[in-house]
Parts: structure tokens; C-alpha cells; sequence
């Protein structure tokens, strides 16, 4: 987004397109260098926006107020899953890891784990997911 909002401030940007595909939208930019599309921090893939409300507000902070759009291959009754599953498995990560502290403190006793070897067994667990 920082490229494309640095672009836009020095007057490269010379159109804007909202390409619908599937339920969902991305940002394609004329620049004077060519065509870019708007893409993900991590990974660098294409960002498609499931809410036109935030690809809207997205260009409204960007000053882009005259975008055109594509509708071609929009299919709005089309749903995919919306849920992150990197967001998942390391909420999934989490929970296993909470759990086996419960069962470290349910278990306190003569047998006590340090503190330091717990917290890195729940640290190794969590990134491992």
C-alpha cells in the first residue's frame, strides 16, 4: 500500500481499475511504468478486498476518487471461505498450549516443571503451527 500511495503522490498514477472476480475485488493501477496490481505485504500476491465498502475507503485515503470498474468475470452470489487459516491454526496452536498448561498446574506437586521449560515447550508448540 505504501507503494501505491507514493506512487499516487508524485503523479504516477494514471487510472485506477477495481476488477471484480468471483465475490470479490482487486485494485489493478495504470503507472507510467506499465500496469501494477495491489498486492499483499507478505508473499506479494494479488489482494482481492471481499468488502467493496473497505476497497472504497482504501481509495478515498489514497485520493483516487474517479476509479474505473470491471464487473466481467464478478460473480457477487459466489462464496468462498472467508476465514484466515493462518489466523486458525495458530489460534488452534494456542489453545493446545493453554491446555497443557492447565494440566502442568492441575498436576502441581512435588514434580513442579520450571517456568523457563514450560513457557519454551508453549513457545515451540506455537511456532511450529
Amino acid at each position: 500500500m505504501n507503494e501505491f500511495k507514493a506512487t499516487n503522490e508524485v503523479g504516477a498514477v494514471l487510472s485506477v481499475r477495481l476488477v471484480g472476480k468471483g465475490s470479490g475485488f482487486s485494485i489493478e493501477v495504470d503507472t507510467r511504468r506499465g500496469v501494477a496490481k495491489v498486492v499483499k505485504t507478505k508473499g506479494r500476491q494479488v489482494r482481492y478486498f471481499l468488502n467493496p465498502v473497505s476497497v472504497f475507503r482504501l481509495l478515498q485515503d489514497m485520493g483516487i476518487q474517479d476509479p474505473k470498474v470491471s464487473l466481467s468475470r464478478s460473480r457477487p452470489d459466489e462464496t468462498g471461505p472467508v476465514r484466515r487459516l493462518d489466523r486458525s491454526e495458530a489460534m488452534k496452536s494456542a489453545h493446545e498450549a493453554r491446555a497443557i498448561l492447565a494440566q502442568l498446574k492441575a498436576s502441581e506437586g512435588d514434580d513442579q516443571v520450571p517456568h523457563d521449560e514450560v513457557m519454551l515447550e508453549s513457545q515451540s508448540i506455537i511456532d511450529a503451527a
